[in-house]
């Protein structure tokens, strides 16, 4: 018998979608776990789990500095690396050495260690990502990533491709969901939830500007609403304040910045709000389970990969005229071919991350 489950993950309440992926896969894990403990190691510092006070129920909590508790738990049962864009390359790979070194500790212990619905960026770029990424893959019982970039991304580090499993993205699985509102009171208005950090720049704050007013022109909004999912330095919601500034130039426009605090918080804006553009992959998906009308922008590949697979249109172009963007936004009032509401493959497909994970365990 497994007395505990570990879940390693990019969490520690600095990212909406992130904290999403925590309680989702402390859902999923305690579902194919019922009688073991769970202790979840955060990515984050000591220190960035103390300013948020962080805590996820039904779990105890860790950060990645927390020798004593990481080793103690692993010698406890197997290891889960997942959810998220957690196999991340770079020069120097600090964050793929210190997964691959809890994944040896883990089988050093004895334990499974399983990778479920992660994705990828620029592992393949670097060779010693790529080294790390082979080990890894070996060091597991099951890597199952979320989308077919980062399946892609795998083979081009050497993973074989049959060690690969494309799944989806675990809150897809709606464990997740808005408040549930009873009054009959319509969905209204439009959110731009913008994505950028200082890894990743998607658009100049000017060029998203200008598609904002495009896109409220063509609906006949006198407010945009930008959401931000990360309000790290650096993240969102800088940059929601940059195209804040050049929108306010527009007398006839207002702009307001939303920044929940919360999952339930996002979830309840996401419940009330008719159509969600972004470029950033959790606010597309979480609209979706919220049953919002969502069009994707185009800058990630893996909501390239998302539209392509689950039979949406291709992402708008933040370059896009007016008149492609009048046109989008008439496929969604006449219910085109968007992402509106979670097909039942793609819930079976991000439920598939846990498949048997009792069985593979022993």
């Amino acid at each position: 018998m497994n007395a505990r489950v570990t879940i390693c993950g990019a969490f520690g309440g600095v990212n909406i979608g992130d904290e999403a992926i925590a309680q989702t896969m402390r859902h999923c894990i305690a579902a194919a776990f019922p009688k073991a403990k769970i202790g979840v190691i955060c990515t984050v510092t000591r220190a960035v789990l103390a300013q948020n006070s962080y805590a996820l129920e039904g779990a105890e909590v860790a950060s990645r500095q927390d020798w004593r508790y990481v080793t103690a738990w692993l010698r406890q049962g197997p290891l889960v690396i997942g959810g998220g864009q957690m196999l991340n390359g770079s020069r120097t790979s600090k964050g793929l050495g210190y997964l691959l070194l809890i994944a040896w500790i883990a089988r050093l212990f004895g334990q499974k260690v399983f990778i479920l619905g992660v994705g990828t960026r620029a592992v393949e770029k670097f060779g010693l990502s790529a080294w790390i990424m082979r080990r890894l893959a070996a060091t597991s019982s099951v890597l199952r990533v979320r989308d077919v970039q980062s399946h892609a991304a795998l083979v081009a580090c050497g993973v074989a491709q049959d060690r690969v499993e494309i799944t989806a993205d675990v809150v897809f699985t709606g464990v997740i969901a808005p408040p549930r509102s009873d009054d009959g009171t319509a969905r209204a208005g439009l959110l731009l939830a913008v994505h950028q950090s200082p890894l990743v720049k998607h658009y100049r704050a000017q060029d998203f500007a200008q598609f904002a007013q495009c896109v409220a022109r063509a609906r006949g909004e006198s407010e945009i609403r930008l959401l931000c999912h990360d309000v790290r330095p650096g993240f969102d919601l800088d940059f929601a304040t940059q195209v804040a500034d050049i929108l306010r130039r527009f007398p006839d426009l207002s702009v307001t910045i939303l920044a929940p605090k919360s999952v339930g918080e996002a979830m309840a804006l996401y419940g009330q709000t008719d159509l969600i553009i972004s470029s950033r992959m959790h606010p597309l998906i979480m609209g979706l389970v919220a049953g919002a009308n969502v069009l994707a922008l185009g800058g990630a590949g893996k909501v390239a990969d998302l539209t392509q697979r689950f039979g949406a249109f291709a992402p708008l172009n933040i370059a896009a005229t007016s008149a492609e963007i009048a046109a989008a936004l008439r496929d969604v009032q006449q219910g085109g071919q968007i992402l509106a509401g979670v097909p039942q493959d793609l819930k079976d497909l991000a439920h598939s991350n846990f498949n048997d994970l009792a069985k593979l365990a022993t």
